[in-house]
């Protein structure tokens, strides 16, 4: 499956930064190498989206072979302990997908101060995608970005919209 894309260009450098590491943080993970786990993201798909199936078959086929690293915990107790295990002179790109929307507005507050505590010594980026939004093409997710300092948290801006399944994404100018 692929998106389709809508409109605008993704704001991509021409030469993108190495990937220093790729670490995930789940309140309950689920392990595409257990045949229970695997068969539960199944049921989760529903059945007349053929298309979707075919991604999960493919996604757990590329897991299986390249496990990552996934830490089991709440974000805001254990996202300061996987950011000190990062190389200090890497930037860091925090991304989350429909969490923020969970989380209460005293968690949000927590989280976003906890964003500022962490890019006190270095770079770090926040990329979110949890903002229910309309478009010209129905219901989607805004994909925001935010530069954060130790000063705070800068107002993320709107650089996309997308279907909360993936099926189309639009790249927007900065709000």
């Amino acid at each position: 499956m692929s998106a389709d894309l809508r409109a605008g260009d993704p704001p991509l450098p021409a030469d993108p930064p190495a990937v220093a590491a790729r670490v995930g943080i789940d309140l309950n993970p689920l392990d595409v190498t257990d045949d229970d786990d695997l068969n539960w993201l199944r049921a989760l798909v529903w059945p007349e989206h053929v298309d979707r199936h075919e991604q999960l078959a493919a996604a757990a086929t590329v897991a299986r072979a390249e496990p990552l690293e996934i830490v089991t915990g709440d974000a805001l107790d254990v996202l300061p302990a996987v950011v000190d295990e990062l190389p200090a002179d890497v930037a860091v790109c925090i991304y989350d997908t429909q969490v923020l929307y969970q989380l209460t507005e005293a968690q949000r507050e927590r989280y976003r101060a906890l964003l500022a505590d962490l890019a006190v010594d270095r770079d770090l980026h926040w990329v979110s995608g949890s903002h229910a939004v309309e478009s010209a093409d129905g219901p989607g997710i805004a994909l925001r970005h935010a530069d954060v300092s130790g000063d705070g948290v800068v107002e993320p801006t709107t650089v996309a919209r997308y279907e909360s399944h993936g099926r189309w994404v639009e790249w927007v100018a900065p709000d």
